[in-house]
């Protein structure tokens, strides 16, 4: 198993009023930070288990552990939901966890609409499936704001929650 420890990426994002950089796993990370980004209940462990077991059951994706940098900057362990088109007789459902942050994710939609294609191409090469037809995604946290995605319209609509 990868442990979010394993992991290192940078996130560069630019808005109209100002610019953003997540990085993740530059840092030096505490003892505690250690065990916590280990641990199988943090939010990106919980999203590569299920990558390499599509059967693993993600649990409650709110209950998702996550550093305190993580939360204090906004970003919270959300729901990922893909309904996947694979022709006019197959389709195939996958939820998984991921941190989360309304903003920032319909940002990153709107700058890069095709950012789900990776992903979905990696979900049905793993359920032993070459290609697909299209597909929805569904992005939304305990608190009521959710994002969605049509690949066929490229149709973008944002639920904040009220």
């Amino acid at each position: 198993m990868h442990d979010a420890t394993d992991i290192k990426y940078k996130l560069n994002i630019n808005c109209n009023n100002g610019e953003m950089t997540i990085s993740y796993g530059y840092d030096t990370y505490t003892e505690n930070e250690k065990k916590i980004l280990k641990n199988e209940e943090h939010c990106l462990n919980k999203h590569h288990l299920k990558e390499e077991d599509h059967e693993y059951d993600v649990g409650k994706c709110e209950e998702g552990l996550l550093l305190e940098s993580s939360k204090s900057a906004g970003l919270e362990c959300g729901y990922v939901l893909f309904n996947i088109k694979i022709n006019s007789e197959r389709r195939l459902a996958y939820k998984t966890c991921d941190i989360f942050n309304l903003d920032l994710l319909s940002n990153r939609i709107k700058t890069e609409p095709r950012y789900f294609d990776e992903k979905v191409e990696l979900i049905i090469r793993t359920q032993k499936f070459s290609s697909f037809e299209s597909y929805k995604v569904e992005l939304y946290d305990i608190e009521g704001n959710k994002m969605k995605y049509d690949s066929l319209t490229g149709k973008i609509t944002i639920e904040p929650s009220t």
